[in-house]
């Protein structure tokens, strides 16, 4: 079963460092692409369709999702720690990096600013003076927490219930688009959460979900 659980994190590995590497590449593109994203002209059914996709990265609903795996699942119960792990571990390695470093989100930036003027400065709450002075929402930009959480909890579902892989890694993309498309993040912001859920999933061994999830009935 090891060896086989391997290559998965290798490819997790990979793509994770694919993620982080894009996001450098695109950085230096963030402002453009952001207000190219913005201004894009979607109404109707489809722009709620993608306001609505925030649910799947919004730390409630994922709550709910967990607990609903709880009632309707018995076989996953034993794997629901390592799941809350990787999942809300993701948005936690993301709020870290938020504290370290800030950056004006599109909705709040100034006129002019080109992608490298949007980061202020490192450790910002401290700096501050405080958490409640200049640093706030409009500057934790870098990166998306709930992008963070949406792949963390693609990565653990899919762990789970392999054969909808597809459609979680889909769900998880809905929602970084949608915090780019709500003025929210930037590109690299959430391409960069997505890597760092991708390697916090290999060090915490996402690919034990699928073991731990096996129902052993008690011999009692």
């Amino acid at each position: 079963p090891n060896r086989r659980a391997m290559p998965r994190l290798s490819s997790l590995l990979a793509v994770g460092g694919l993620f982080i590497l894009a996001a450098i590449v695109v950085m230096p593109w963030d402002v453009t692409i952001a207000r190219w994203v913005r201004e894009l002209s979607i109404g109707g059914d489809l722009r709620r369709l993608i306001h609505l996709s925030e649910s799947f990265a919004y730390g409630l609903t994922v709550i709910l999702i967990l607990l609903a795996i709880h009632a309707a699942d018995l076989s996953a119960r034993r794997a629901l720690p390592r799941v809350v792990a990787v999942v809300f571990g993701a948005g936690l390695a993301a709020n870290l990096v938020k504290c370290s470093l800030a950056r004006f989100r599109p909705m709040a930036m100034p006129p002019d600013l080109d992608s490298w003027q949007t980061f202020v400065g490192w450790l910002p709450a401290v700096r501050a003076g405080g958490w409640d002075m200049k640093w706030n929402h409009d500057l934790q930009s870098f990166p998306s927490s709930h992008t963070a959480v949406a792949v963390g909890l693609a990565i653990a579902l899919g762990q789970l219930y392999p054969r909808g892989r597809m459609w979680f890694a889909w769900f998880a993309a809905m929602a970084g688009f949608q915090r780019l498309y709500a003025g929210a993040h930037f590109l690299s912001d959430v391409l960069l959460a997505a890597g760092l859920s991708c390697l916090l999933a290999v060090a915490l061994r996402a690919d034990r979900i699928r073991r731990d999830s096996v129902f052993r009935p008690s011999l009692g």
